[in-house]
């Protein structure tokens, strides 16, 4: 029976009764054809990097959310595979999610980059995966180091859909992080932490006062704005070891609109160039591959005939379809001498 058949028969208010969880596993299941296809073909381009058949491979879905695709490469015949997310409510749906689909996945696990190898109790990654991730990593570099400690030879797959080449994500994703950064974060995303929905500024002027009364307003408004795009363990650490030593900041944000909540370390849809991505990775020892993704064409509408003319249209493109492309594929391999 096809995969997609099988989600025809989810009900997803049996599956969860977390808002956001219960919204993202709709969503997923009403695109699921689109969905399947951007797993299918990241699984197939990644497969080009294998060393052994995928039937002997271990996967891990890093950030897998409801399970979705964790639960694809089980029923698709990966032999061991691990779906981890930092959100408990999230993995608790995708632990229901394969019971009610009967899809037995080996590990279910809740962590980040920074305790996911402990986690893993010595088991070896070959294909580490991640959708729509990547661009909320706090520290891209570690995580590729943490992936590359486990297994030097690993494969990593990594889909965004914060595409700094395409003008459109570009200009639509800097109004998205100024809302964030200045107006409202997307409570949604930061859980029940105190200080959901508040603009990052405003949180980052609170952690500074409380941690630095002594300050007065203006230069805790000044350094607020300077500590752009920092947790907050780091911004505590820059001042207590440089603004307070020096009366400056050596730190200035890279750019004008990144931004992060300094409390989950979660970044709003991060952009970053592919050189930037090719830096990242090159520094990991990695070699990087770049494909452009594909939109939504499954479906009998006028929308979607005229998308499939678009895919086919990048099709012909290649790397210059990064301008209309409305994610990318980031495969990364370990660097060859």
């Amino acid at each position: 029976m096809p995969f997609a058949t099988l989600l025809n028969k989810v009900e997803v208010a049996f599956i969860t009764t977390d808002a956001y969880a219960a919204n993202y596993l709709q969503h997923l299941i009403t695109n699921k054809l689109y969905y399947l296809n951007i797993y299918a073909s990241l699984l197939q381009k990644a497969s080009t990097h294998f060393k052994k058949p995928y039937q002997e491979l271990t996967l891990m879905d890093y950030g897998c959310g409801n399970g979705l695709l964790a639960l694809f490469a089980k029923y698709v015949g990966f032999k061991t595979v691990v779906g981890c997310d930092i959100s408990a409510p999230f993995l608790l749906s995708a632990e229901a999610l394969g019971k009610h689909l009967e899809i037995p996945i080996d590990k279910w696990m809740v962590g980040t980059e920074t305790n996911v190898k402990s986690e893993l109790n010595n088991l070896s990654i070959d294909v580490w995966v991640g959708t729509d991730v990547i661009e909320h990593v706090y520290n891209i570099k570690h995580l590729l180091e943490t992936v590359k400690a486990i297994n030097p030879h690993i494969v990593t797959v990594f889909t965004t859909a914060s595409v700094n080449e395409n003008p459109f994500k570009r200009n639509a994703l800097r109004k998205l992080m100024l809302r964030d950064e200045l107006k409202d974060s997307d409570a949604a995303q930061s859980g029940h932490e105190p200080f959901a929905g508040i603009p990052f500024l405003e949180v980052r002027k609170m952690i500074i006062k409380e941690d630095f009364p002594t300050l007065d307003d203006k230069i805790i408004n000044k350094l607020a704005q300077q500590t752009r795009g920092l947790n907050k363990a780091d911004i505590i650490n820059l001042i207590e070891n440089d603004y307070l030593k020096n009366r400056a900041l050596s730190y200035a944000p890279p750019d004008s609109y990144n931004t992060c909540n300094p409390i989950t370390s979660s970044f709003s849809e991060r952009l970053l160039s592919i050189v930037e991505y090719k830096k990242l990775y090159n520094d990991a020892g990695m070699q990087l591959f770049v494909y452009c993704g594909f939109y939504n064409q499954f479906g009998s509408s006028f929308k979607n005939k005229l998308l499939g003319i678009v895919n086919k249209v990048m099709g012909l493109l290649g790397t210059k379809g990064l301008v209309i492309t409305p994610f990318i594929l980031l495969i990364g391999i370990k660097e060859t001498k």
